[in-house]
């Protein structure tokens, strides 16, 4: 096998979707990042449903450390989502991101969904600085690969750890492109309930859990005083060698985890009994990533057992996990023409709405210009936003947990779609008259299509039969009309020379 690899899929449905609509073209394949240590990111690639070559082109890197991006492809992003029925088919989403970009989704770093090392020890060794380094080296390629997106603009996506990957990636491409070496058209980021800062994340959330009841307040006041959390920078690296604050932080974390989904407070979690409800949507996708006909379709290089977060080969991350992401952000912030947009789900309780206000309170040189005010899809509130000044826009989704995108597909589509195209989230914002996305070329839909095209048909011809036979009709009539006319006046002439005769 090559070093790089890529497969067009040209028009062709992926597996288990029964659909035409493939009008676009999507590729995906194997890109070499790192050849001391033979590292190959996988992505899968979707252009644009309509004008590519006029589309932007998105990144979107999903976070743990170690989770797979084709987990969000699957989740509201992408042009399927798989169903929850047990029969692992693929349904049509209407709010796929390829209705206004052209998306790349990537596994990143190796170890991580469909990527890989030939050296598996590596999976032991990450930092952000090494991965976004990496996916830098895997944007170069494509682009070089994909030509014809050379200039197109640029956005970095990403989810959860997302929001240490992408910044941390966004400003490497920036730095580097100041050496004018190979110039990447990066215009901004968007980070989905994204991980910035780890100890003032716990520290908000803590907050959240005691005001929702699923902590007490004496708890909550404990661990504040045993772990100095007077001091939210720093606390957990002054108190790594705590017992008792590490016994704090997990009593914290257990007592608000048990029997919650944590990602989404208000929606049940996993289990046998509702195993075909969206509550195990996680469980059917993963079903399908490991089928042997997709994994045959990607042409991946040997059989995979993927997960959405759970990595092969003893994958781990380090320390980084626990570094504070937000001086790479505050550098993006500080770029004049730079557009930041930061949403996150309401209902989420891994990393709730209240911390972000309290991590954007440590950034410098922000200035609010519009506060909390009420942004709509469809007449219906979606959230609120605050407009910050330095191109940073920050926005709740109603209804929404981590995974906002598979809770409320239709708003989040509405809320990247218009900043990325706009830069703007406008107060109302009203989406198309759209079919149900479980009503959109499913097999009976699909028959139905027949039928009326065939309806159609029928009625046409019929029509045709009937003016046909009208026309012949009406010449017949005519025909009939002259002969007896020609009688009528044969038998005025016979009558007339009769009575010539008798007289």
């Amino acid at each position: 096998m090559g070093a790089t690899e890529h497969t067009s899929h040209h028009r062709d449905p992926l597996p288990n979707h029964d659909s035409n609509d493939y009008t676009y073209q999507h590729s995906s394949g194997y890109i070499l990042v790192n050849s001391t240590y033979q590292k190959h990111y996988w992505y899968y690639f979707q252009q644009a449903a309509t004008n590519p070559i006029e589309r932007p082109l998105i990144l979107f890197l999903n976070g743990g450390p170690g989770c797979s991006s084709m987990e969000y492809f699957g989740s509201g992003i992408g042009n399927v989502n798989v169903s929850t029925d047990g029969k692992l088919a693929m349904e049509d989403n209407y709010y796929s991101w390829n209705r206004f970009a052209n998306v790349i989704y990537l596994d990143a770093p190796a170890g991580v969904g469909y990527s890989y090392a030939n050296d598996t020890s590596v999976y032991k060794v990450n930092s952000d600085a090494q991965t976004a380094a990496e996916t830098r080296s895997f944007l170069i390629e494509f682009l070089n690969h994909y030509s014809k997106f050379r200039n197109n603009e640029v956005y970095i996506s990403g989810a959860s750890y997302g929001g240490k990957y992408v910044p941390a990636l966004a400003k490497l491409i920036l730095e580097e492109n100041l050496k004018g070496e190979f110039v990447i058209n990066l215009k901004g980021i968007t980070l989905g309930n994204p991980l910035i800062h780890w100890q003032q994340s716990f520290i908000s959330s803590s907050n959240y859990y005691a005001s929702v009841g699923m902590i007490s307040k004496e708890l909550l006041v404990e661990a504040a005083s045993i772990c100095g959390w007077n001091d939210p920078d720093n606390w957990l690296v002054t108190h790594s060698g705590n017992q008792e604050c590490t016994d704090k932080c997990m009593t914290i974390y257990t007592q608000a985890h048990s029997g919650i989904n944590i990602f989404n407070l208000f929606k049940d979690t996993c289990n046998n009994n509702n195993l075909n409800s969206l509550a195990c949507y996680g469980e059917h996708l993963k079903k399908y990533m490991n089928l042997e006909s997709v994994q045959s379709f990607f042409k991946l290089r040997s059989k995979v057992d993927w997960d959405a977060c759970y990595p092969r080969n003893g994958f781990e991350y380090g320390k980084d996990e626990f570094v504070n992401g937000l001086p790479a952000l505050q550098y993006l912030l500080d770029r004049k023409n730079f557009k930041t947009l930061i949403y996150t789900g309401d209902m989420d309780g891994s990393t709730p709405v209240v911390g972000f206000y309290d991590v954007f309170a440590k950034a410098n040189g922000l200035t609010v210009q519009a506060n909390l005010t009420t942004w709509s899809v469809d007449y219906q509130v979606a959230g609120r936003k605050t407009v910050y000044s330095n191109g940073l826009t920050y926005a709740t989704v109603r209804g929404a947990g981590h995974i906002a995108p598979l809770d409320q597909p239709a708003r989040v589509y509405a809320l990247v779609s218009n900043f990325i195209q706009n830069g703007v989230i406008p107060d109302s914002i009203l989406l198309p008259e759209l079919p149900e996305p479980d009503q959109i070329n499913t097999p009976e839909v699909i028959a139905l299509k027949t039928l009326s095209v065939l309806f159609i048909f029928l009625t046409i011809i019929l029509t045709i039969v009937v003016i046909v036979l009208a026309v012949c009709l009406g010449r017949q009539c005519s025909k009939v009309r002259k002969a007896g006319d020609f009688l009528k006046s044969s038998q005025i002439l016979l009558v007339s020379d009769t009575n010539k005769e008798l007289l």
